[in-house]
């Protein structure tokens, strides 16, 4: 598990650092030179570049263990389910079949991509100058509060907080659709400090999410253990729509490798 969690963070912090110095320098593309999914020498030269490799081995910890915790969830499910009578032969089956789920790895790939991306860009921020960001996100029936208070707060420095209290998306890890983009030229009404910040909900009521449940969203989250779709954003912005897509690819390269190492 820890190869595979060092990976995941390796393509994450190039995900995250290049994706941060893209929307800081204004540009639509991310540059992650030779890089692809799942090519973790390339990720690792190219977000040392960016100065993040002192992230690494924390982020890669931590990603192992919430791996860990995933699919040990997986496990406790099948068994919580389990018929009472099922023999030791068809439960080992269920158990190999509910750690071996592609859709689970997808989920969780994607998942850890999202949050170490995220402390990635928020990193890149901190170590070059602290620039002004404007959270953004997909605003339609599945966006949270938490996420839609984000969304309508105004503009503030890299590290201080936003209404829902964290410094950078994801809100929640699996679903949350948001992301941080610089703004350039400065805007009124900028907070100086946490203490300027206001109280979750402040700065925008919820409108529809208010109806998430019966229109079948996710009142917790942004459709929350689903895989992120690429969508148009509530605030235009560079270097930010396409974190989803490399989430996606990251999570299929995985899911390759994985594939290619079953006996046949």
């Amino acid at each position: 598990m820890n190869t595979v969690a060092q990976g995941i963070a390796l393509d994450s912090l190039l995900i995250g650092g290049a994706s941060a110095k893209a929307s800081a320098a204004g540009e639509q593309d991310a540059d992650t030179g030779d890089w692809q999914p799942g090519d973790s020498d390339s990720a690792r030269k190219a977000m040392e570049a960016l100065g993040l490799a002192a992230l690494l081995a924390a982020l890669a910890g931590k990603s192992s263990a919430d791996l860990e915790d995933g699919y040990l969830g997986a496990v406790a499910g099948e068994l919580a389910g389990a018929d009472g009578d099922m023999g030791a032969g068809d439960l080992g089956g269920a158990l190999a079949g509910a750690v071996a789920d592609e859709e689970l790895a997808g989920r969780l790939v994607i998942g850890q991509v999202c949050i170490i991306a995220g402390q990635a860009a928020m990193a890149w921020y901190l170590a070059n100058g602290s620039p002004l960001l404007q959270w953004i996100g997909v605003v339609d029936s599945r966006i949270c509060p938490a996420c839609l208070a984000n969304v309508n707060a105004d503009p503030r420095p890299a590290g201080v907080p936003w209404p829902s209290g964290d410094t950078e998306p994801p809100v929640h890890p699996g679903g949350c659709r948001c992301g941080l983009t610089v703004v350039s030229g400065g805007a009124a009404g900028i907070p100086s400090g946490p203490d300027d910040i206001g109280e979750p909900g402040e700065s925008g009521e919820p409108g529809a999410d208010e109806g998430d449940e019966e229109a079948g969203g996710d009142a917790e989250g942004d459709g929350e253990g689903e895989e992120p779709e690429p969508a148009e954003s509530a605030s235009a912005g560079s270097g930010s729509s396409w974190l989803p897509l490399a989430a996606t690819a990251t999570a299929a390269a995985v899911a390759d490798k994985k594939q290619k190492r079953k006996p046949a």
